[in-house]
């Protein structure tokens, strides 16, 4: 069996409007869209990791 491996990744360019996406928050288990967060706040930090829990 051979191993193949994963694609390499790369984030957006600085400056680059993410595409929009909903998700749960970790905190309240509430519903969130992106461009929504974004008209609300100043800025927004996302960090994608993959577990192996």
């Amino acid at each position: 069996m051979s191993s193949t491996e994963p694609p390499v990744l790369t984030g957006l360019d600085e400056g680059t409007t993410a595409p929009n996406f909903t998700g749960t928050s970790i905190c309240d288990e509430k519903p969130f869209d992106l461009h929504e967060l974004a008209k609300e706040h100043n800025g927004i930090i996302l960090t994608f990791f993959r577990g192996a829990w």
